[in-house]
């Protein structure tokens, strides 16, 4: 299946193309996001890869935790593409994008990401043959909370997202714990879920995708600020 996967929760605005494997992906940093720009990147891949819009079968986001008006802006385009060209929204979690993407066999994985305001969303994840398994319920936690979970025992601990935040310097990391990639989520990353999912049809409806924000918002930013017109359907 053509499939589109878009992630603005962070930093970072990406998008991919897949059609089973990774077609094309661009992961740009961007301090400021922008309606204008997630479609400008969306429609470079489509002629990266040349396929037309109509020829999409789906699209998953990115659905957070993450920064609130970069959340929103994804959903938005995200809605409007599944509207216009009639296809479904398959969410996935950053949390556990981050997860699944890891590399270990035996470390406990913490994935962290940053929701602004000197707080994290936190989930920790055991490995297991072919993906992970959630071992706790994400939580927003200060710097000195993770730091203390993760010293709580010497269990060997793989850390992905945005550990830099939190540790400044890798040499002075306890050995059990161990900082990796990926350190932010890109579109490939939520593929890798989000492909079982739209195969299954195993989605709510595009109006229905909810973000995950875990607090309240920072800003409120008006619906048709996040609006653009711009003609998706297929005709």
């Amino acid at each position: 299946m053509k499939s589109l996967s878009i992630s603005t929760s962070s930093d970072f605005l990406s998008v991919a193309i897949h059609e089973d494997e990774l077609l094309s992906l661009n992961t740009i940093s961007s301090k400021k996001h922008h309606t204008e720009l997630i479609y400008e990147m969306i429609e470079n891949q489509l002629l990266n890869t040349n396929l037309d819009k109509t020829q999409l079968e789906g699209i998953i986001l990115d659905i957070g935790p993450g920064y609130y008006t970069g959340m929103r802006i994804g959903l938005s385009v995200a809605q409007g593409l599944a509207a216009g060209l009639g296809i479904p929204i398959v969410p996935v979690s950053s949390l556990d994008a981050l997860a699944f993407s890891s590399f270990t066999g035996h470390r406990t994985i913490f994935s962290i990401v940053d929701v602004k305001r000197e707080e994290y969303a936190v989930c920790s994840y055991k490995p297991v043959p072919g993906g992970v398994v959630k071992q706790m319920e994400p939580r927003i936690m200060k710097k000195n909370e993770i730091v203390d979970v993760l010293n709580e025992d010497r269990e060997k601990k793989l850390i992905v997202g945005s550990w830099n935040k939190i540790f400044n310097d890798k040499q002075n990391v306890d050995a059990h714990i161990k900082l990796a990639s990926p350190t932010h989520v890109s579109a490939e990353h939520l593929f890798n879920i989000g492909k079982d999912l739209l195969g299954k049809s195993q989605y709510p409806a595009y109006s229905e995708v909810l973000l995950n924000y875990m607090r309240e918002p920072d800003v409120s930013i008006p619906k048709e600020s996040l609006e653009k017109e711009i003609n998706w359907s297929n005709g």
